[in-house]
């Protein structure tokens, strides 16, 4: 599998961890203290999608990246791109 390919579906299950891409310095700054600047029902919804995938809650400093990276890139190694096209059907 490919980097590429990992990162692309990475990014569809899990928008969360790339919010931070559209930060202004307010959004910067609460990050930078754990605190998450999204809306609270997305902070909800996400949560509740990692929590049935058995993953951790999103953690606005970046340290669940690398979980949910690794997730993804073993998921679509096992199982394909299929068995990820289901599970966004429940994000």
């Amino acid at each position: 599998m490919t980097g590429e390919l990992t990162r692309s579906w990475h990014s569809k299950l899990f928008p969360e961890e790339y919010d931070f891409i559209h930060d202004d310095l307010v959004d910067y700054k609460a990050r930078k203290r754990g605190v998450d600047p999204m809306i609270k029902t997305y902070q909800e919804k996400s949560a509740a999608f990692r929590k049935k995938l058995g993953l951790s809650p999103f953690d606005p400093s970046g340290r669940t990246f690398q979980e949910t990276f690794n997730w993804t890139k073993e998921k679509l190694e096992v199982f394909g791109e299929s068995f990820l096209e289901e599970t966004l059907k429940f994000r």
